[in-house]
């Protein structure tokens, strides 16, 4: 009965420890990395962000040219959540890839373990992911539980924003909203 009692205690402090991402900013401490950040403009526009991705190149959001949706996922290798949400958003990814614009932003994994981690699903994820090692990205807008899901419309305003794992078909809904 205790190890029941304990199992579930530990299974709960899990989910939290996912919805409930603390990042903390210790100035003195965080190295520059290849990103580069400007914080929420006003309520309904994305500030600019740029990151490594996994792809060999740099996502900026506002050099794009393409005036395509965005969306942006925050997220985890250790979020069981997150994790948890990935088959979905690759069908996503895979539906919408040439009418929207998809980045996976990291929150905190090492380029190795982000690696290591997609070398182990064998190819089954192809969506780009964004390298935020020292939690940059995440901080500038505010991340305080992952997986956040922003979508945005063409010009980089907000249309939605997500917290906590949703279904293929809750994100379809809003990203129909913003597709042309």
């Amino acid at each position: 009965k205790n190890l029941c009692i304990i199992s579930i205690m530990i299974l709960l402090f899990s989910i939290s420890a996912c919805e409930k991402m603390e990042v903390i900013n210790e100035k003195n401490n965080v190295e520059e990395k290849n990103t580069e950040v400007n914080v929420i403009q006003n309520e309904n526009k994305m500030g600019d962000f740029s990151c490594k991705t996994n792809k060999g190149n740099v996502f900026t959001l506002y050099s794009r040219n393409d005036k395509k949706p965005v969306f942006i996922n925050f997220w985890a290798t250790w979020c069981g959540p997150c994790v948890g949400e990935l088959p979905d958003l690759q069908d996503l990814y895979d539906e919408y890839k040439d009418k929207v614009n998809f980045i996976f932003i990291n929150c905190g994994d090492s380029e190795e373990i982000i690696s290591s981690f997609l070398n182990e699903m064998q190819g089954v994820y192809t969506f780009p992911v964004g390298y935020d090692e020292n939690n940059e990205i995440a901080m500038k807008f505010d991340i305080t539980g992952i997986p956040t899901t922003y979508i945005l419309d063409g010009d980089n305003n907000i249309s939605d924003k997500v917290i906590g794992a949703r279904s293929k078909n809750d994100y379809k809904k809003l990203l129909d909203k913003v597709v042309k």
